[in-house]
């Protein structure tokens, strides 16, 4: 690892600037097909006790390198809590376990050995990327700790199941991007990659990382021109990966953060990318049906809130407006008229009274609503948030 490189102390804003907006767009639809979402903070003495009975609590003694890469990691990533680590028995993996003191990185299997310091610090960075943006006080942690019980559920719907992969996966692109945050090494970060996929040593070979990177891109610009998605359950297959991290390390955002990398890409530009290849689930509008009731003003009202919705972040999109299509087209023969920002807010201040008063079930429906034209696009602009707020306090909700 260079240690003439100074430390990052990532703020709360920063960390989460890294995250990839993937997952609000995931959690979001989540949250929308399970609305009892509840996320309780385990406790941690108890998540101790387990681990210390099934793998070693390793000493400094024990492993003076991977303590020593820890606290680079830590300091770099502004991670101020005590770090305990774990070797366990198992296949080669790594995990953090959700507590905020002390925090908890258990090793499995043969990894340590198989790792460089460069490798180990992408390793522990990453994991400390999880600890930073996905523990208890994470926006999304109710949908996360969901996802996590979906895709161990053989049992659970398809459509459930479609969306729970997703968000996982773009948990693990964020994790990755804190890896890569923590090594300043993008071909560290690759190598790491290439062990774990491989099971050889980081110093086995004389790994070609860039023609492993160039195999990566290939792939995945293939299956982008083919309008196919990638393949995986719990995490990203190893190509977008690699993928992900050569599109993070050439980031405006990776420049700032580090001073490395060209800066030639933005963020945004970045996740829209990976966006793309991860696809966005076929959610269905199930509460839509209670907008064919023949209520006209409701449906009207309805309709506007959409639209303001749309076009919170100053445009409304192709996709946005297919999904307020699909809903009303049908059922108000004039929708377009209400796709003019102004018209519907006229419409909605005029007939919000009139949803207020028809209870309840109307109003949780709208919000579904709401929240697929939110994600429509494949974006979640804070603006759009502000919207739907500023509609639940115009009907009292």
């Amino acid at each position: 690892m260079d240690e003439s490189t100074s430390n990052l102390g990532l703020s709360p804003g920063q960390i989460e600037s890294v995250r990839f907006g993937g997952e609000q767009i995931y959690a979001t639809q989540l949250a929308t097909l399970t609305p009892a979402l509840h996320f309780g903070e385990a406790d941690p003495a108890k998540i101790r006790r387990l681990l210390l009975a099934r793998s070693l609590l390793l000493s400094e003694g024990m492993a003076p390198t991977p303590y020593a890469v820890a606290r680079q990691c830590a300091e770099r990533l502004g991670v101020t809590e005590a770090v305990e680590l774990y070797q366990a028995a198992g296949s080669e993996n790594a995990a953090m376990h959700f507590c905020r003191s002390p925090v908890l990185l258990e090793i499995q299997g043969r990894l340590l050995p198989l790792l460089d310091e460069s490798t180990l610090a992408a390793l522990m960075g990453h994991e400390f990327g999880h600890y930073l943006a996905h523990g208890s006080t994470h926006p999304h942690a109710a949908a996360a700790h969901a996802s996590r019980r979906l895709l161990l559920d053989e049992s659970a719907p398809e459509e459930m199941l479609d969306v729970a992969r997703r968000l996982s996966m773009a948990m693990e692109l964020t994790a990755d991007r804190f890896g890569l945050l923590a090594c300043r090494d993008l071909q560290a970060a690759l190598r790491l990659e290439m062990v774990v996929v491989t099971g050889l040593s980081a110093n086995e070979l004389t790994w070609d990382t860039q023609a492993y990177l160039e195999q990566s891109k290939s792939l995945i610009e293939d299956l982008l021109e083919q309008g196919e998605t990638v393949a995986g359950h719990s995490h990203p297959e190893h190509s977008l990966r690699t993928y992900a991290l050569w599109l993070f390390s050439e980031s405006d955002l990776y420049r700032s953060l580090t001073g490395l990398g060209p800066g030639t890409r933005l963020i945004q530009e970045v996740d829209q990318q990976l966006l793309a290849i991860l696809g966005r689930p076929d959610v269905s509008l199930g509460s839509a049906a209670v907008f064919e009731e023949p209520q006209t003003e409701v449906q009207e009202c309805a309709l506007a809130a959409c639209v303001l919705v749309a076009a919170a972040d100053g445009e409304i999109h192709d996709a946005e407006i297919q999904a307020i299509e699909k809903v009303f087209a049908h059922l108000l023969p004039h929708w377009r008229e209400l796709l003019d920002h102004d018209e519907a807010l006229s419409r909605f201040q005029q007939l919000a009274p009139i949803l207020y008063a028809t209870g309840p079930r109307a109003q949780r429906a709208l919000f579904t609503l709401l929240t697929h034209v939110l994600a429509a696009d494949g974006e979640c602009a804070p603006e759009e948030i502000d919207q739907i707020l500023a509609i639940g306090s115009a009907l009292g909700c």
